[in-house]
């Protein structure tokens, strides 16, 4: 049993100074103004501090099974604990992607031994696994099925809106179907068309091949498909305008669209991928100022089509990113980066801290189904970050756990500090160390 003191907790917008207790189940017993008796295995003075959820991240790409050289279970949920997260969905496309029951099974024996925090998967969609992925949904590990629309990390791809159309109508209505919205058609059009321009290629092209109009033209169909089938779908990492526009008219029609948004397009622009080169190359790619502009204003309203922030973590080596262009692999690091980003990004007025916690924890802890998640409130899972919002840090690579050994945010400087991290009623974080065995993660509950 854990008794965090003098912490101040967020109540209706306000900060108010409480003290948490946790029971032995790891569950959050009483929340009370005034001290709490008992007798406790360890007790935290939270002075100066704020306790804020365990921030639940549903975009995440471990890599493993299959590519462990650029991240693995271990360090992935390290890297997640280390940054204020205490629950991750990891993603399908490993190599080999998970789109069988067989893989399913390997992949979810292999993660328990390996997670230091709580954990959900993705089951893969094919063309033609419609009934395979039914059955799939059955496992408890499995929150959602992930459907490619344009190809990026991974064989997953469904191309033909009809194969998606059979997807949405063997699945359970109520049943979280991800989608990532980019039109291949475009992409393979405009990928032949510069590579006969320039062999070698550069990232410039990526916001181009990739462009505006190509999400824009899968996330309609996308909500076309879903109106027709009568149910709802999670748009993964929304990155435009005219998306944002698109899933507005859906929603106001009483389409049950769900919209998600990552941290990387919120804090990069296109401007910095010619800084960055391949390291900022990614699927969606860094768009314009000018997006990135229009989602920060959708973010900052009370009633935003955005319902949650994702980091989409996907790590990839520093030899692989030193590739030209054509072969650099797409995708960055970022699950230890969500949480501060946004806390700085509340500090400096962006958000507000509530709507940090709603799109950070709350939101995605709802549309994935995790009841015990992403809320500081007794019965709740004692999933708890304890943050300095006052205390400024850089971002350095030596300090990220990922394997990757990079990051497009190094250097930046940060007001907001994860002091703390707690699981289930026990320090996982203590500020500089993880303190959990592997393994200690365990598969969230699903309702």
């Amino acid at each position: 049993m854990l008794l965090l003191s003098n912490c101040r907790v967020l109540v209706h917008d306000s900060l108010v100074e409480c003290n948490i207790a946790s029971d032995e189940s790891g569950k959050i017993r009483k929340i009370s103004r005034s001290a709490i008796s008992g007798s406790f295995d360890e007790k935290i003075d939270c002075k100066g501090l704020v306790a804020l959820p365990g921030m639940v991240d549903p975009h995440v790409h471990f890599r493993d099974p299959g590519q462990t050289a650029k991240e693995d279970f271990y360090t992935g949920t390290a890297s997640a604990l280390a940054g204020g997260t205490t629950t991750i969905l990891d993603m399908p496309n490993n190599a080999p992607s998970i789109s069988t029951l067989a893989r399913l099974k390997e992949k979810v024996a292999m993660v328990r031994k390996k997670a230091v925090c709580d954990y959900g998967l993705y089951f893969g969609a094919t063309p033609q696994n419609q009934e395979v992925a039914a059955e799939a949904i059955k496992n408890p590990a499995v929150f959602a099925v992930k459907v490619y629309l344009g190809s990026s990390t991974g064989d997953l791809l469904i191309e033909h809106v009809a194969d998606f159309q059979k997807h949405l109508s063997t699945l359970p209505a109520e049943f979280p179907v991800c989608v990532h919205a980019e039109d291949e058609r475009e992409i393979r059009k405009l990928t032949e068309e510069y590579k006969k321009r320039d062999p070698k290629g550069k990232v410039e092209y990526h916001n181009i091949i990739r462009s505006p109009i190509t999400a824009a033209i899968s996330v309609e169909a996308t909500c076309d498909a879903v109106s027709k089938a009568h149910r709802g779908v999670h748009i993964c990492h929304a990155s435009t305008k005219a998306e944002l526009d698109i899933v507005s008219t859906y929603k106001n029609g009483g389409v049950p669209v769900t919209l998600e948004v990552c941290t990387h397009h919120l804090f990069l622009t296109e401007h910095d991928a010619r800084a960055l080169g391949n390291y900022g190359k990614v699927n969606p790619p860094l768009r314009s100022r000018l997006d990135v502009a229009s989602v920060w204003d959708e973010l900052s309203k009370e009633r935003s089509p955005i319902d949650c922030i994702a980091s989409d973590h996907a790590p990839h080596t520093i030899k692989e990113k030193e590739q030209d262009y054509w072969q650099a692999p797409s995708g960055v690091p970022g699950v230890q980066l969500r949480v501060p980003l946004m806390l700085d990004a509340a500090n400096h007025n962006l958000i507000s801290l509530a709507q940090m916690v709603r799109y950070c924890a709350t939101n995605p802890a709802r549309i994935f189904g995790l009841p015990t998640k992403g809320t500081i409130a007794q019965g709740f899972d004692a999933d708890i970050i304890l943050v300095d919002l006052k205390k400024e840090r850089v971002v350095r690579v030596e300090d990220q756990l990922s394997k990757a050994g990079w990051t497009p945010f190094e250097g930046r400087k940060l007001r907001a500090s994860v002091e703390k991290t707690i699981l289930g009623g026990k320090l996982a974080f203590d500020g500089e160390n993880v303190c959990l065995a592997r393994g200690e993660g365990k598969l969230a509950a699903r309702g």
